[in-house]
Order: structure tokens, then C-alpha cells, then sequence
């Protein structure tokens, strides 16, 4: 199946292998019409296949697979494809395969007078097409086999019983019994003009069969461009006739399909590829029960889940508004007026396109379910957590349903630069955070991203899965209608909390939400206890005047505990209780630093060529060497990014005593690792004072980096010292994620104005202290020791 390596002119990238898939060329119009004519004298070589619409054939069972694609993408509304299905029936008919195909709005056979047609390619290389179409008064189906330009099989074809689609079923052995095949669908008019197709321009061709988003014969793999060369990478992949997808920029990666005879080895020739890594794709977090929508009512469904989390009134003053719920998934209908216009441009990471504002980028209904429970207006029968919340798409599901780490990576990302407050990941894996996301959470989490994860539906204990299991995300497991975990739900140590995501075995403890064609429907899973946290979330960013650095600990300390006491692997810290987490939306006490311009006024400015006057560090350098605190090395520099050890901040601390007019003891002490260190002396005298202690081992280990929270106690305790006095707290609490030894003294010092936390509103206590930060911390404590007048300025 593949060609001779070829010369891509246009790209410049030079003789390249064909590694990508080609499917059949389609027919012309002409000669497809003559095609179609000749199946009328077909005689049949098998009886006749059966009819799976037909009671009589109800217990055909076997594997299959839904392709979706998007309403209102269609030339004409009568037939706007939704999704295509292929069917095995092996387990009851073995080799009988079929071809079904679902629509927008309902049709009738003859809106099939063009057909909607299956053109594909096996993995042993032959082309053949499959077509289903209104024909001479009948709606039929055929099997063509291109290469040999013939009908091989014509049956009967037959309506959905509800009229939004049809179905076609014959003999695997027409296509030679393939163990896969690759595909396109098109719809056709009664002139074969072609309507509506799937999968979309500059997306990879169908693969069949699907195992948990895992493809047969047909390799799915991730690009790695060397630095700098992904347009070199991209254009290589395109001149082997591969189809790039789901570009991820920040870490120069793509996703790319190998027909049955490309290689890694070849894929790793083209020019601009470092490497190529095998993709291991996500699924939705949805748990099938087999619900029905039409049998549900607000009553049975829509109530208890909200009741379950005392979500407030949708109509009360804290509704999410002026919060964005970023919804990474597979696109979202904002054309709902469930949603009354609050859903902003997206993107679509998988083709590389924006999604417009208010429009309908649903391509499978699970983005648009799980944005409904975050943030549906009030109606009849749904309403969300967040009624008042706006909502941002991410679509990284292909058409199969599937989503691989590079476009995950590419929605976090995306999502990040547009600002998005809380973002819902319904989807995952088995496994470690593959690196590309697990760098994404990251950058997320320093942004102050809030980001919700399900936990999955494996019922697995103790075993990872992604992305919930990594440290950056909120990890959500799902109750049933009374409370308790649901068996799918995934336990693990790594678990935070649950929250309603139905029992996956009846309709009423189902979660009823925004279902297909502007109908609700049920459904059930960790997808959709995710976005239940997700608007609790939004609401509680509302109410706290965006805290983001407290909602995580608050979540945690507000939900109603279940299980064993405290947090376990069965409910995390236990059930989501948003009535009570609004109670806790009092804002800790900000951190204010200390101004320095009085003490610092003499200090000369730009004493370093290598601090740059625009650093926000500058003037808190200059004014600690003005002072003799710090000051640089031989060559002149002063190294502001260089991490600050344990035996330079104690010379610094105790030049910060000495310089100010205070003294210091020194005395023998049996500290084992000082003896002729640059800083010894100054770490003696800091030890002789009670300022510091050595570890349990009696050392001090001088070259140790010093953490954030380490540096706090250094200064808190050498402003004691000097002052004689103990410093004290009005408030506590300053920020959520310190906690241990160092907490009273990272509160004294930003009380003392000495720091002011990070810009996520977050202390970071485990950070390196850099040389230039430093320069701050120190020029804000000689001024603290100013104001209160314990020496006087220079």
C-alpha cells in the first residue's frame, strides 16, 4: 500500500517514504451512478443478511464502534450526518459485519436517493465501498469492490425506528475478511454532490476496529520535532502523505497514522523528527447504563444530585458569574439556550481551528453533558452548579471518540493563555501523567488554574490513572443517589473527594443533563461528578473574591467526611458539600509588603552590571550592599538567579544584625561540617545565638539550598533576636499551602511585611530563595527594623 519515495517540491524537505494511509480514490459522479445501476442484477452468493432492526434478529450481538461528527456541517439540513457505526455481529452471526449511520434531524428514504456511502481500504490492501441509498423504490445496500470494478453483495437496508438513520448488514467475506480497514463517509445528493463528510478536512482517515481508543494494524504515533524544526517536521509528515493532528507547539509534538507498512524507523528519517513515541490515547470518563432519557424526570433524575452537594439556589446572588469553566472534551453545543450565550470562542486543538462563540462544536454530546452540569441555566429539568458561569470549549476528541496526550497538552495550554479560572478534565487513562500533560498541569497550576479531574470508571484500587492521579489536579470520584462510591469509581490514595456521578445500574440515580438534539438525557460516570466540582468551584471563586489558593484546602475541609475517618482511598477527603464551602469563602489576610523607599532612599542605584534596572529585585540589591549586608563576587556580578545556601544567608543574617548595631556571641559548638567554611564564623555565631540549629546529626550542611519557608524562620528569628521581642500575628493563615514547622514563621513575616507570597497568591514554601529575591527579603527587613526604631537609616 505504500508508494515509492517521491520529491516534495513545494515543501523543500526533499526525497521522503509514503508512510501515510491512502484510501480509494472516489469514483466520479458518473461512474459512481453506474456502479449503483449494476447492482440491480447482483445475484447474491450468500442468503441474505439479516435485518438488525427486525425483532427477530434482537439478539444479534457483537463489537462496535460510533464515529461522530458535527450537526449544521452539512450543504443541505436533509442529510446532516451525526454519526456512522461500524458493527461486527460475530457473536451471533460470525463474519456478518454492518454499516449504520445516524443523522441531525429525522429523514426518510428518500432523502437517500444520493446515498451515504463508506469508502474504505482493508489492511491487506484492497478498496472496496459500501453504500446505503434509496434504489428503485426499496432502500438498499451494496458492497462494490473497487479493484475489481463490480457489485460483490446487494441486501436490504433499513431505517432507525425512530427515523434518524439506518443500518446495512452483510458478509465480512465481500471485503475478504479483514482484521482492519480504514474509512471515510460521505453523503450524497440525488445528483452525488457531495453534502456532508466525516472524518472533517485535516483530520486522520477512520480506523476499525477500536479497543479502548487502541487501533489493529494501524499504528498511531506522536512526533517529537527536533528544537526549533517543527515546521520542517510538519511539512515532512505531509509530504509522506501523513495527516499531522493535534500540534502541541510548546512541546514541538503531533500525531500522526501509519498505513500497515510504515515504521517508526522510516517515520524517524524525515527531516526535522528527533524522535517518535507510541500514543497512547484517552477516553471519555462516561459509564454506559444503558439509561433512557425518555423515561426519566426532573423528579426521578434531576434533582438529586444537586440535593446531594446542597448546591445553592440558581437564582440566589452566588451563581459563578465572572468565572470561566474551561471544558476540555469534545466540544461543546453553544447554541443550547441552556446556556443563554455564555460560551466563549474555544478551539479546536485536534484540526488547529478556533470554535466561534455561541455555536455548536458538539461532535459526540459528552462536552456539551458535562458543561450543562457545570453551568446549565435554570429550566424545567436541568440545572447546573454554576448557572451563571461561562464556559469555554476545548474539543481534543477525534471523531472516534479518542484524544492523545499532545492535544490534551494543547487544551491545557490553550485554555491557560485564555485565562480560563477552573478547568474540567472528564477524560483520562491508565498510568502516569504522560509527560507532555503532566507539563501542561504544571503551568497550569503555577498560573492559578484550578483544575478538575475524573477519576475514572476501571473500579481499579490503587493503581494510577491520568490525569486525576497527578499532584496539580483535583481528583473526583463518583456516589450514587444515596451517597455512596459507586463501584466503577476508582479508589486511590491520590483521590481528593467525590461527588455525585450516578450507580450506573438504574435510570433514576442517573444524572440527568443536555442530551442529543436539544433533548435531555442520562448518564452516568466520573465525567460527570467532575463538573459537578467544577461549578462548586466557580461559585466559590465568585463568593471568595477569586481566592484560588485557598480552594483546594477548602474543599477538602468542607466536604462531609465518608468512610474512614479522614481522608482514604474510598471518598478522598469525602463527599462535596458546596452549602458549606461558601461559608468558608472569608478571605485569609493578605500579605502586604514592606515599602522600603525611606530606608533605601541613599542607597546608589545599579552597583551590578548584571541586575537590571527594570528587575523587580533592583532596588532591594542596591540598597543591602548599600548597607554592607550583601555583595557581589570578584568579577562584579551579583548573580541574582543563583539559589542562596544555608551558609550565605547566615552571613547575611548576620551582617543584618551586626550592620544595624546589634552583637552577636560566639562559642564552641559541635557542629561537625563548618570547620574552615567561607561562613563559619557567621553560622557559629547565628548557632551561639539560638538563631539556628544543625540537623540531628550535629550538621549544618552549609552548601544546602535554602527553601522559602526555611528563609522565613532565618529572618523572623533574627528580628526577634535583634529587637528582643516577639514578633506577632493578628491574623493567621496567610497562605493555604503552608502547613508544619515553618508556618507560625512564614505568617510572623508576612505580617511583618517581610514577603508577600507569589503571584499565583500562593507562598510556595518548598522554592528555592534566589540572590536577587533575597536582596528583597533583607532590604525589607533593615526596614522593618527602621520603622520601629531599632537603627537609623543611611
Amino acid at each position: 500500500m505504500l508508494a515509492q519515495p517521491d520529491v516534495d517540491g513545494a515543501s523543500g524537505v526533499g526525497d521522503v517514504p509514503k508512510l501515510g494511509i491512502e484510501l480509494p480514490e472516489r469514483p466520479s459522479a458518473a461512474r459512481l451512478r453506474e456502479l449503483r445501476a449494476s447492482a440491480s442484477t447482483t445475484r447474491h452468493a450468500t442468503a441474505q443478511a439479516p435485518d438488525p432492526t427486525d425483532a427477530s434478529a434482537a439478539n444479534l450481538r457483537g463489537r462496535a464502534h460510533v464515529y461522530n461528527d458535527y450537526c449544521g456541517d452539512s450543504a443541505s439540513s436533509r442529510m446532516d450526518l451525526r454519526t456512522a457505526e461500524i458493527r461486527d455481529y460475530g457473536v451471533s452471526v460470525p463474519g456478518l459485519l454492518g454499516f449504520a449511520f445516524t443523522t441531525c434531524r429525522a429523514i426518510s428514504r428518500a432523502d437517500l436517493t444520493g446515498g451515504v456511502t463508506l469508502f474504505l481500504t482493508t489492511s491487506a490492501g484492497r478498496d472496496f465501498f459500501v453504500d446505503v441509498l434509496e434504489f428503485e423504490g426499496r432502500l438498499v445496500g451494496v458492497v462494490v469492490d473497487l479493484d475489481l470494478g463490480q457489485v460483490v453483495f446487494r441486501g436490504d437496508a433499513h431505517l432507525s425506528s425512530d427515523g434518524h438513520g439506518a443500518e446495512f448488514a452483510f458478509p465480512g467475506a465481500r471485503l475478504g475478511s479483514p482484521s482492519a480497514i480504514a474509512f471515510e463517509v460521505v453523503a450524497f445528493d440525488d445528483a452525488t454532490v457531495e453534502l456532508d463528510w466525516m472524518p472533517e478536512e485535516g483530520e486522520r482517515v477512520g480506523l476499525w476496529p477500536v479497543e479502548s481508543c487502541q487501533f489493529v494494524d494501524f499504528a498511531t504515533r506522536t512526533v517529537v520535532a527536533e528544537p526549533g524544526a517543527l515546521p520542517l517536521a510538519l511539512a515532512a509528515a505531509e509530504a509522506a502523505g501523513l495527516v499531522p493532528t493535534s500540534v502541541h507547539e510548546a512541546s514541538g509534538r503531533f500525531d500522526v497514522v501509519l498505513d500497515v507498512d510504515g515504521t517508526d524507523a522510516a517515520l524517524r528519517t524525515l527531516p526535522g523528527v528527533a524522535d517518535v513515541e507510541a500514543t497512547e490515547l484517552l477516553e471519555q470518563a462516561a459509564f454506559d447504563a444503558g439509561a433512557d432519557a425518555g423515561t426519566v424526570t426532573a423528579a426521578d433524575a434531576g434533582a438529586w444530585w444537586r440535593a446531594q452537594v446542597r448546591a445553592p439556589s440558581p437564582t440566589g446572588a452566588v451563581t459563578g458569574a465572572g468565572v470561566t469553566i474551561g471544558v476540555i472534551d469534545d466540544g461543546v453545543d453553544g447554541s443550547r439556550p441552556e446556556f443563554g450565550g455564555r460560551v466563549d470562542v474555544g478551539r479546536d486543538l485536534v484540526a488547529g481551528r478556533p470554535l466561534a462563540a455561541n455555536a455548536n462544536s458538539d461532535r459526540g454530546g459528552h462536552g456539551t453533558f458535562v458543561a450543562g452540569v457545570a453551568a446549565a441555566s435554570p429550566t424545567a429539568r436541568v440545572t447546573g452548579i454554576a448557572p451563571g458561569a461561562r464556559i469555554r470549549p476545548y474539543q481534543v476528541f477525534d471523531f472516534a471518540g479518542c484524544a492523545s496526550p499532545t492535544a490534551v497538552a494543547a487544551g491545557i495550554d490553550a485554555a491557560v493563555r485564555d485565562g480560563v479560572h477552573v478547568l474540567n478534565l472528564s477524560l483520562g487513562g491508565l498510568g502516569r501523567t504522560p509527560p507532555p500533560i503532566a507539563e501542561a498541569l504544571v503551568r497550569a497550576q503555577q498560573a492559578a488554574t484550578v483544575v478538575i479531574a475524573a477519576a475514572g470508571n476501571d473500579g481499579l484500587v490503587d493503581r494510577p490513572a491520568y490525569p486525576a492521579e497527578h499532584a496539580s489536579t483535583i481528583a473526583v470520584g463518583a456516589t450514587d443517589a444515596s451517597g455512596v462510591r459507586t463501584p466503577y469509581s476508582n479508589r486511590a490514595s491520590w483521590l481528593d473527594l467525590v461527588a455525585p456521578g450516578g450507580n450506573g445500574t438504574t435510570e433514576a440515580s442517573g444524572i440527568l443533563g443536555l442530551g442529543e438534539r436539544g433533548d435531555y438525557g442520562v448518564e452516568n460516570g466520573t465525567s460527570f461528578a467532575a463538573p459537578v466540582v467544577s461549578g462548586a468551584a466557580a461559585l466559590y471563586l465568585q463568593a471568595s473574591n477569586h481566592r484560588v489558593a485557598d480552594l483546594r484546602t477548602n474543599l477538602g475541609a468542607t466536604a462531609s467526611d465518608r468512610g474512614a475517618r479522614g481522608r482514604d482511598p474510598e471518598y478522598g477527603f469525602g463527599l462535596l458539600d458546596v452549602e458549606k464551602l461558601l461559608t468558608t469563602t472569608r478571605a485569609r489576610p493578605v500579605a502586604s509588603v514592606r515599602d522600603i523607599t525611606a530606608t533605601c532612599r541613599n542607597a546608589a542605584a545599579g552597583r551590578f552590571p548584571d541586575v537590571a534596572p527594570t528587575s523587580t529585585h533592583a532596588r532591594g540589591v542596591d540598597c543591602v550592599a548599600h548597607y554592607g549586608i550583601a555583595g557581589g563576587y570578584r568579577d562584579g556580578d551579583y548573580r541574582p538567579g543563583a539559589a542562596v545556601t544555608r551558609g550565605q544567608m547566615a552571613t547575611f543574617v548576620v551582617n543584618t544584625i551586626e550592620q544595624s548595631g546589634g552583637t552577636l556571641p560566639t562559642r564552641p559548638l559541635p557542629l561537625t561540617d563548618i570547620a574552615g567554611h567561607a561562613h563559619e564564623a557567621s553560622i557559629r555565631k547565628l548557632a551561639s545565638a539560638g538563631i539556628v540549629s544543625g540537623y540531628a546529626d550535629d550538621s549544618y550542611r552549609p552548601n544546602a539550598s535554602v527553601t522559602r519557608a526555611q528563609m522565613a524562620t532565618f529572618l523572623v528569628k533574627a528580628l526577634e533576636y535583634r529587637t528582643d521581642r516577639t514578633l506577632t500575628v493578628a491574623e493567621a493563615g496567610y497562605f493555604s499551602d503552608v502547613t508544619g514547622a515553618h508556618q507560625s514563621n512564614v505568617d510572623k513575616a508576612a505580617a511583618a511585611g517581610l514577603t508577600g507570597g507569589s503571584n499565583t497568591g500562593q507562598y510556595l514554601p518548598a522554592g528555592q530563595v534566589t540572590r536577587g529575591q533575597m536582596g528583597s527579603f533583607l532590604a525589607r527587613t533593615v526596614a522593618y527594623l527602621v520603622d520601629h526604631g531599632h537603627t537609623r537609616p543611611r
